[in-house]
């Protein structure tokens, strides 16, 4: 799943270069300081004085000591700051996303849950009502998706936009086979605690819709964008990102530019619009 900071542009970003150095010191120096420095009233209020809480660390995969299988781990920004846990059971879980100081989880129950490490708060979500066997979501503030408040965790209620891809169950020569996958997405609310209406991806270039990859989506403007895995459209290979407008509730694919190789590439926001970076596959015509 790749490195995925505690947070996203709002929460948690490191604008004290100069003061955490000397904290993270004073820290090392002194275990009262280190103490201090990593309790919870410190970070709330640091975040209430400069409104950007500093840089807490990252979410990374790696094996499970118990299955072996890659799950993913919080890893401290420094040594000497708190490392978060979820208190959900297991060590088996999925940070899905990561914004505006909630994560998402996907337990391997699976069970979805919205967890706030500041607060240390878990919310199980009822199940989605639909079957899938790949998924992606991300959790944000019900008021506004671009909400940038430091306290938004804990005064603004929360939803969940999950999206799935699951498997027509079909007989084939007497034998039950999955095929025809479709992808489809549901929007989750903290304030009635259910799940919404069902959005199906329509796109009739597809006789079966790609695969999403594990990872958190990019949120620019008013929609997500959920990564596809490499996949073959009309005899060529493609890499594409399923759309999920936020205004008008719609799934649609939008392609990275002719030629994006899959292994080295990535979807994101800037100023002037969605954009794709990567390493283009290499012409033969071109010459030296």
């Amino acid at each position: 799943m790749g490195l995925r900071g505690i947070q996203s542009k709002s929460q948690y970003q490191t604008s004290w270069a100069g003061l955490r150095t000397l904290l993270v010191r004073a820290a090392l120096v002194s275990k009262n300081w280190q103490r201090l420095l990593t309790s919870p009233g410190f970070f709330l209020a640091y975040a209430e004085r400069y409104r950007r809480p500093p840089f807490l660390g990252y979410f990374h995969s790696s094996p499970s000591p118990v299955s072996g299988r890659q799950m993913d781990r919080f890893v401290p920004a420094a040594a000497a700051f708190p490392t978060f846990s979820p208190d959900i059971g297991t060590d088996n879980w999925y940070a899905l996303d990561v914004r505006q100081g909630r994560v998402l989880l996907l337990r391997t129950t699976p069970d979805l849950i919205v967890w706030k490490p500041l607060s240390g708060e878990h919310f199980l979500l009822p199940q989605p009502p639909r079957s899938y066997q790949y998924q992606a979501g991300a959790v944000m503030c019900a008021n506004n998706p671009q909400c940038r408040d430091p306290d938004c965790y804990a005064v603004h209620d929360f939803r969940v936009i999950f999206v799935g891809c699951d498997d027509e169950l079909v007989t084939f020569d007497k034998r039950k086979l999955f095929e025809f996958n479709e992808t489809w997405a549901c929007i989750y609310s903290q304030e009635t605690d259910e799940w919404g209406e069902i959005y199906l991806l329509k796109d009739d270039r597809y006789t079966e819709h790609p695969l999403l990859e594990h990872n958190p989506p990019v949120l620019h403007r008013d929609a997500l964008y959920f990564t596809l895995e490499m996949h073959e459209l009309q005899g060529e290979e493609v890499r594409a990102a399923l759309k999920f407008d936020l205004t008008v509730q719609k799934l649609s694919v939008v392609f990275a530019p002719e030629g994006a190789y899959a292994d080295f590439g990535m979807f994101f926001g800037t100023s002037e619009g969605f954009a794709f970076a990567g390493i283009a596959e290499e012409d033969e015509n071109d010459q030296d």
